[in-house]
């Protein structure tokens, strides 16, 4: 839901990783805040999400955040 919190609590959630130890991805409509060591994918377009994400799912990380699961794609390459 919009202006549901959701964004600042997945953001809390990442700060309480080792970025440094980990791998750490996301992947965001626009980045609200820049978090040190993590790669921020930014994705404007909706229909771009899944193809982002399948790229950035290649490089193996640990931990992934993706702000919103618009399609099945998307939601399959959660999965």
């Amino acid at each position: 839901m919009t202006g549901g919190l959701s964004t600042s609590t997945l953001y809390s959630l990442l700060s309480h990783q080792d970025a440094y130890m980990k791998q750490i991805m996301t992947v965001e409509a626009q980045r609200l805040t820049d978090l040190e060591n993590v790669t921020q994918n930014i994705c404007a377009q909706e229909s771009q999400r899944s193809g982002l994400l399948s790229a950035g799912l290649r490089r193996d990380p640990a931990v992934v955040m993706v702000d919103q699961c618009t399609d099945a794609e998307t939601a399959r390459l959660i999965l």
